[in-house]
């Protein structure tokens, strides 16, 4: 009878203990590795955290906004003025254009009146402002002294990202390439006011990626 007993607990256990025993070391390995990625993850953010340049980072939204940044372009073209002496005028904001990739362009055209040095002060101050742009186009004229630049510039915007990656899935440090476009960006004119980046709030249904 004993004999008997040992052998049903040796099947049962066979049928149904080992698969159990084996599924326990899946999910025991399973909750290491997330461990592991989650502690090499808490050493990267803490890294971070003692970067100057990624403590800067908030800079990088305002260097390339998630939507048309035309109003902060505008008041950063009037408050750039009182830098260089001059004047600004006809100052229009074009429509944006939507690039083949994530990257988009808006166009903001403008006269800036005053010195010849004035002028190109303004026109190379203006290249240092945040959002990122560019001046594309520059036509000068003379009139009694007194100089008139027309000047087409170009800012760039691009929208973030709606997925973050996954918690398990892991990070690595920041280059040193990456470092320093991040002190670039901080080394730009921010704007006084930001107000214009805001956007409308919203829930994400899948903030790890999952």
């Amino acid at each position: 009878m004993p004999l008997a007993i040992v052998v049903i607990l040796f099947i049962l256990v066979a049928n149904f203990g080992l698969p159990k025993i084996a599924d326990v070391r899946n999910q025991v390995s399973t909750a290491q590795n997330l461990k592991t990625s989650l502690t090499q993850k808490l050493g990267v953010l803490q890294s971070f955290s003692q970067n100057p340049a990624v403590n800067n980072v908030s800079a990088a939204s305002i260097a390339l906004p998630s939507s048309d940044p035309s109003p902060i372009i505008v008041s950063q073209l009037r408050n750039a003025t009182s830098c260089c002496a001059v004047t600004l005028a006809d100052v229009k904001a074009g429509s944006s254009a939507l690039g083949s990739s994530t990257l988009s362009t808006v166009g903001t055209t403008f006269q800036v009146v005053g010195t010849r040095s004035g002028v190109i002060d303004y026109l190379h101050y203006i290249q240092t402002i945040a959002p990122i742009s560019i001046v594309n186009s520059v036509r000068i004229s003379e009139s009694a002294g007194v100089d008139t630049a027309n000047v087409i510039m170009v800012s760039f915007w691009a929208p973030f990202p709606k997925v973050i990656p996954s918690i398990s899935q892991p990070i690595t440090n920041l280059t040193n390439s990456e470092i320093a476009v991040l002190n670039q960006v901080a080394s730009l004119v921010q704007p006084t006011v930001v107000q214009g980046f805001a956007s409308e709030p919203g829930v994400n249904l899948t903030p790890f990626g999952q």
